[in-house]
């Protein structure tokens, strides 16, 4: 990856580099600063997206994100939003690599109401949360799949989701409780 802008607030490690080299190669930086969650975004030029790379404190990968033109959407993604919910349309869309995922996320706005859902490249819908002050998001059936499979003795105290669109669970799994 090469550095051609002057923008970038935060040095680079080698960890982080090598990633980008490895994942994103031929990549241009443009960008590097923390976010107020912690994470250190690094903002990169690659095959003619602007990509926003995230890596937690240990300089490790957390997700990629980058900016979807709804006529770039795959048909089955937009399909599949238009069916589960008919009377919105999509306002914006962004496609995230994480490490065991990735996913369309999809803003859709009806009125003044927007919510964000998630969609699986073969327009499975992963989640949904909204964006109306005081409501919870939906806990997927695969979430709860996931937390009975890996936890089965584990009960949910609380869920919600970051300012990245990452869901948070709590539970308490014996006496630990886990995040």
């Amino acid at each position: 990856c090469s550095d051609d802008d002057n923008e970038m607030k935060v040095d680079l490690n080698n960890a982080v580099l090598e990633f980008i080299d490895s994942r994103y190669q031929g990549a241009k930086l443009r960008s590097s600063e923390f976010e107020s969650n912690g994470l250190l975004e690094v903002e990169i030029l690659h095959e003619g997206k602007v990509k926003d790379l995230y890596f937690d404190s240990q300089s490790k990968w957390v997700y990629t994100s980058w900016d979807v033109r709804q006529n770039e959407l795959p048909q089955v993604v937009k399909s599949a939003v238009a069916e589960a919910y008919p009377d919105y349309r999509i306002d914006e869309a962004d496609f995230v690599e994480r490490e065991t995922i990735s996913y369309y996320a999809v803003e859709l706005d009806k009125g003044n109401v927007s919510i964000m859902v998630y969609v699986s490249p073969d327009g499975v819908i992963l989640d949904t949360a909204t964006g109306e002050p005081g409501t919870k998001p939906i806990l997927s059936d695969a979430v709860r799949s996931f937390i009975s499979e890996n936890y089965p003795n584990a009960r949910i105290v609380s869920y919600e989701y970051d300012a990245n669109g990452l869901l948070d669970v709590d539970i308490v799994d014996g006496t630990t409780e886990r995040s």
